[in-house]
């Protein structure tokens, strides 16, 4: 992720995971924030629906990783996406990713011991 610092106005994306599974899978979440303070260390960013609102809860990010620092409720990982684009690619290569490893784990479950052995040895890892 680009470690570019955070300023006023600019929109950012939370994606919220929970380990709450349903069907599977867990619980996600995508919501627009805006930047409503900055300075060198941190960022502070209210949802995009509670911006007109008087009082509203602000989470705090780390201009250093853009790590969200905020009291976070107990199994949920939170990431701050500067793009739903950036967010989009890299699920993209996490998906290609899993993708080949079963392709290659399908592949070596097939091979005979001698071939295994050679690989391992091309591989380094006798």
């Amino acid at each position: 992720m680009a470690k570019q610092k955070l300023v006023i106005q600019q929109r950012v994306w939370i994606e919220s995971s929970k380990w709450v599974f349903r069907d599977g899978n867990p619980s996600v979440s995508i919501l627009e924030h805006e930047v409503v303070r900055a300075n060198n260390s941190s960022a502070y960013l209210v949802s995009v629906e509670d911006l007109n609102k008087e009082s509203s809860y602000e989470l705090r990010v780390s201009q250093s990783d853009l790590k969200v620092m905020s009291t976070s409720i107990f199994g949920t990982k939170r990431t701050v996406w500067l793009s739903l684009e950036e967010r989009e690619a890299y699920m993209n290569s996490m998906n290609e990713k899993k993708r080949l490893r079963d392709l290659l784990h399908t592949e070596i479950d097939n091979m005979n011991l001698e071939t295994l052995e050679e690989l391992a040895s091309q591989l380094n890892l006798k």
